[in-house]
């Protein structure tokens, strides 16, 4: 029992000892900044001043740190914390790819974004607006290249005239020399003012202000930095909130709504009043004109021939029914229904509707309301699909003032409804993922304290390490037997088996952070081999794969290639095709009704100038018609609602497109699918864009 409470009491001490940590006094750190008023900059005595001097000032003053700042423009800045000729660099955002290059604190000092600004005369109120501008960007600065992309996804065409900081941007405009320029938040609230400037309603690349120091090093100053800036945040009288107070006129870093959005609120108020008063107009004036309209019928006769000219060559369907639904007139629009005019003209219009009372309906609410805009309805084609049509209606009268017929022009909307449906989707998972990556992040620092924890327990009850040994002696104790114990009880098993599981939960982790961290597309030679092992992982963890397709009893062969050299590609983009095979190979397995053993086989080979990856089946395989549409948009083999439809359209582009590559299929019914992905072993061009800052 005595040996057990010494036991015990080692293993308290060995936990006490490793939790405390000392903190290290008197260091000197090289702090680096750029001219970033109000975050930071320096004051006429030559000293550096703004929100991140305040705060490291006091995070110094509770450490004993002695801070010596270096001011740097920003290239240089990046350039001196990459070579390690500086300890920290502040005022710095966080992005995927600086996060390779060097090592951030992991809290969030404040929120940023960047605005457009644009001369008091310039009427900017979206990207289309900015076609022949000359605008004005800070290179190499982050807002800056992430509104070039914006215009180069608009295809806007801009004159752009490069600055050195904010400052000189709102000179540009102030001067008449840029028609508009791009500032960040902090920089426009505090100096918006002194300048002949105006905000647009164009904002964008909302970023996290962090420190950063050279990758590796200098954790215990990032990390002491972390604990006092979590503790300030908290006491709403500390430097922190008092500094943002100083800075900014604000409360806790907050943001007062700007001036511009409160006028162009009223812009859009009284935009909104005159156009109900236009509607009001315009419902009258449409009033008068369908009573004038009942008068011109018979002069309308006569130009019956050149109006069907112009119906027939749109690709709008026109049509005009009787009351009860008979059809007097159809354009030849109606052909792309598999419909040929001159056999539907006499037969009931109902009978193209997918139920009747559609069209009941339909007639019922133009008694009410005399026309009808974008009223949908769903026809049925030729070949029995169905189509979603947006109708237009408008009632005729004869000349005695009875309601006579119906005229009607319809629009085939099914794939727009189905884009809507698809973004309103998009937009959903967009946010699912953010917090599923937010959740992931959370996870994995408890997770890392627990890993680290139970591997020095290992260590400190090892009889091998000279410092357990004289703690023990000290003790007298004997660490060998406790070591027995240990192995006999299978504690050290346990501890074991707890580390490797840790180390695939964190595994598990950073593929789901690496999948739904939004990048932009960046080619790098990458292992075949790795990606895919990645994209089998992302699978196995897929709770609909795990649930509903039971993926992990699906035998997985991997026929790779030793030899096989790296490969020039987007990894996030292949896992992303990768994952949409793996998927659609689970679930024609899981719908086939053969309950043979499932198996697929993932091949990796060189064939000339192309890397080849093949994912094959043993699932029931596809009909050629089936195979000729496979990549097309919206088409789908599944049920209602498993899919959208457009994950090997997806696919497809990022191959062919993105890739300059091939994606083939190939497959007889009952034998099952191989999948080809071929990619060019060189170098792809990519355009990029200079490197980011905030």
């Amino acid at each position: 029992m005595k040996r057990m409470c010494r036991l015990a009491v080692i293993l308290l001490s060995l936990l006490f000892l490793f939790l405390t940590v000392p903190v290290q006094a008197g260091q000197t750190v090289r702090v680096g900044y750029e001219q970033n008023h109000p975050m930071n900059s320096t004051a006429p005595d030559g000293e550096a001043q703004g929100i991140m001097p305040d705060i490291l000032k006091e995070v110094a003053r509770r450490e004993g740190w002695t801070i010596q700042y270096t001011p740097c423009i920003w290239n240089t800045c990046l350039e001196n914390l990459e070579a390690g000729s500086i300890d920290l660099l502040i005022s710095i955002a966080h992005t995927p790819e600086r996060a390779e290059k060097f090592s951030y604190n992991q809290h969030t000092v404040i929120s940023n974004w960047g605005l457009l600004y644009s001369r008091v005369d310039e009427n900017i109120e979206s990207y289309k607006d900015l076609h022949g501008k000359r605008i004005a960007l800070v290179k190499n600065d982050v807002y800056s290249n992430t509104f070039i992309k914006m215009l180069q996804q608009f295809n806007i065409r801009c004159d752009l005239v490069y600055a050195e900081n904010f400052k000189e941007v709102f000179d540009m405009i102030d001067r008449g020399e840029v028609h508009a320029g791009v500032a960040n938040r902090f920089f426009s609230l505090v100096n918006e003012k002194n300048f002949k400037v105006k905000a647009t309603p164009i904002i964008f690349s909302p970023v996290s202000i962090q420190v950063a120091a050279p990758k590796g090093n200098n954790a215990g100053i990032l990390a002491a930095f972390d604990y006092h800036l979590e503790s300030m945040k908290k006491d709403r009288t500390s430097v922190y909130h008092q500094s943002i107070k100083h800075w900014l006129g604000v409360e806790g870093g907050g943001y007062a709504m700007p001036r511009w959005f409160m006028w162009v609120s009223g812009g859009i108020a009284g935009g909104a009043l005159l156009l109900v008063i236009f509607v009001a107009l315009l419902r009258r004036e449409v009033g008068r004109k369908t009573s004038d309209l009942r008068h011109e019928v018979t002069e309308r006769r006569r130009s019956e021939e050149q109006l069907r000219l112009v119906l027939d060559n749109m690709q709008e369907i026109f049509v005009q029914t009787t009351l009860d639904g008979t059809i007097l007139f159809v354009s030849n629009g109606v052909e792309l229904f598999g419909y040929r005019p001159e056999t539907l003209c006499g037969s009931s219009f109902q009978s193209l509707c997918k139920t009747g009372q559609e069209f009941v309906n339909l007639i019922e609410d133009l008694r009410v309301k005399e026309t009808l805009t974008g009223y949908r309805i769903s026809l049925v084609k030729q070949d029995g699909s169905e189509r979603l049509v947006s109708i237009n209606a408008r009632l005729l009268w004869d000349d005695a003032g009875n309601p006579a017929s119906v005229i009607a022009s319809g629009t085939d909307v099914t794939e727009q409804v189905k884009m809507g449906e698809l973004m309103a989707q998009s937009e959903k998972m967009m946010m699912v993922g953010g917090l599923a990556a937010g959740m992931a992040h959370e996870i994995n620092n408890p997770l890392g304290i627990i890993m680290q924890n139970i591997q020095n327990i290992q260590r400190r009850v090892s009889p091998d390490l000279p410092a357990n040994q004289e703690v023990a002696r000290s003790l007298g104790l004997d660490l060998h037997p406790v070591q027995e114990y240990l192995m006999r009880r299978n504690i050290l098993k346990f501890m074991q088996q707890m580390h490797e599981a840790g180390d695939r939960m964190s595994r598990i982790i950073s593929n789901m952070l690496k999948f739904s961290r939004k990048s932009e597309s960046r080619i790098e030679s990458a292992s075949l081999e790795m990606v895919i092992e990645q994209a089998l992982e992302l699978a196995a963890s897929d709770y609909d794969l795990k649930k509903q397709y039971d993926f992990r009893r699906i035998e997985i062969v991997r026929d790779f290639a030793g030899d096989m050299p790296k490969v020039p590609l987007t990894v996030l983009e292949i896992e992303q095709v990768l994952l949409n095979l793996l998927k659609n190979a689970a679930q024609a397995m899981a719908f086939s009704h053969d309950k043979q053993h499932h198996r697929m086989i993932i091949r990796t080979r060189q064939s000339g100038d192309w890397a080849v990856i093949e994912v094959e089946d043993n699932g029931p395989g596809m009909p050629k018609e089936v195979q000729r549409r496979i990549f097309d948009p919206f088409f789908t083999t599944k049920e209602v609602g498993v899919g959208t439809g457009l994950g090997l359209s997806v696919s497809y582009a990022i191959i062919t497109n993105n890739h300059h590559g091939r994606l083939e299929v190939r497959s007889l019914p009952g034998e099952g699918t191989c999948f080809t992905i071929m990619l060019p072993m060189h170098h792809i061009p990519v355009t990029r864009i200079p490197g980011d800052r905030p």
